[in-house]
């Protein structure tokens, strides 16, 4: 699990890393990413589980609000979707 993803790079570089380990799933949880890093990282990893994929995705702290919400389980406003992608 991931506060956000920007690039990927990072999530990236740990999701190969757990994989040289013989790891027999991954599967990468983030609150907030932007759309082509999601689907980057679909490859790589077994699947990847977004909670927001803004359209206009500028700064995951600008999103933080909500999907950090979903995560924690604490209450507020509806957040806009979820986006599940398997490899």
């Amino acid at each position: 699990i991931d506060d956000g993803l920007a690039t990927g790079y990072t999530a990236k570089a740990a999701i190969e890393a757990i994989r040289r380990r013989a790891a027999r799933r991954i599967v990468l949880a983030v609150p907030v990413a932007p759309a082509a890093s999601v689907r980057d990282l679909a490859a790589v990893a077994d699947e990847v589980i977004a909670l927001e994929m803004p359209a206009r995705f500028r700064a995951i702290g600008a999103w933080g609000t909500c999907a950090g919400r979903r995560l924690t389980g604490l209450r507020g406003p509806p957040c806009r979707s979820v986006s599940i992608l398997t490899g």
